[in-house]
C-alpha cells in the first residue's frame, strides 16, 4: 500500500534531502551539471531561449552548483548581474566560487524574500519539485520587470526521453513501489504541452 501524500511532511524530507545534498554536491557538480552531460546539456539551450542580454538583470532560480548561471554570466557584460537561489548551501557555496561575478543566496523558491526587479528568469530542472507550486509561480511572476521580464523554465519530458533518470529509477520503483507518493510532485510533471497548460 502506497504511502499518504502530506505537503508539510514531503517538504521537510525534501529539505532533509538537500541536506545530505550538501555533503555530495562538489561530486554532483564535477560528475554532471559541469559537463553538460546527461540532461544538463539543455543548459545553453536554457540560456539562450531566455533571450539574455548583455546589460540584464538575471535570476536564477534554484541555481544548485551554479551551471546555469555559469552561462548566464557568460552572456553578460559588466553592467548585467546574474543572482542565484537555492536552499542547499551546499551547492550554492560551489555556485559562489564558480561564478566569481555573480551573488548568491541559501533561500527557499516557495518563501522567496527578494523586492528587486529582475529582466530575465531561469529555473532548471526546479520548478517541477515545487510543492506550492502557484504560490512560488506568483512570487516569481512579482519579481519579473513588467515591461521587458522573462521567465524561461527547463523541465524534463516523459520517461521515455529522459533515460538518464529513467535507467536509476526503473529498478527503484519496480522493488520499493511505495517510495513514491502518487500526489507528491515528481521530475515528469510537466512531460506535456497539456500539464504545461493545466
Amino acid at each position: 500500500m502506497a504511502a499518504s501524500y502530506d505537503l508539510v511532511k514531503y517538504k521537510i524530507s525534501t529539505m532533509e534531502s538537500f541536506l545530505t545534498r550538501n555533503l555530495v554536491a562538489l561530486g554532483y557538480d564535477g560528475d554532471r551539471e559541469s559537463k553538460n552531460r546527461g540532461p544538463f546539456r539543455s543548459t545553453a539551450g536554457l540560456t539562450k531561449a531566455a533571450g539574455i542580454r548583455a546589460h540584464d538583470f538575471v535570476l536564477d532560480v534554484g541555481c544548485g552548483t551554479g551551471v546555469v548561471s555559469r552561462e548566464v554570466a557568460r552572456r553578460l557584460a559588466s553592467l548585467g548581474l546574474v543572482i542565484g537561489f537555492d536552499f542547499s548551501w551546499g551547492a550554492f557555496s560551489i555556485a559562489k566560487s564558480s561564478v566569481p561575478s555573480g551573488h548568491f543566496v541559501e533561500m527557499d523558491a516557495e518563501n522567496i524574500e527578494m523586492h528587486e526587479k529582475f529582466d530575465r528568469t531561469v529555473c532548471q530542472y526546479g520548478l517541477m519539485f515545487f510543492t506550492e507550486l502557484a504560490k512560488a509561480l506568483v512570487q516569481l511572476r512579482a519579481l519579473l520587470n513588467e515591461e521587458t521580464g522573462w521567465l524561461a523554465v527547463a523541465a524534463h519530458r516523459t520517461p521515455q526521453s529522459v533515460p538518464y533518470f529513467r535507467i536509476a529509477m526503473d529498478p527503484v520503483l519496480r522493488h520499493i513501489p511505495d517510495v513514491k507518493l502518487t500526489e507528491a510532485p515528481n521530475i515528469y510533471r510537466f512531460a506535456t504541452l497539456t500539464t504545461w497548460k493545466e
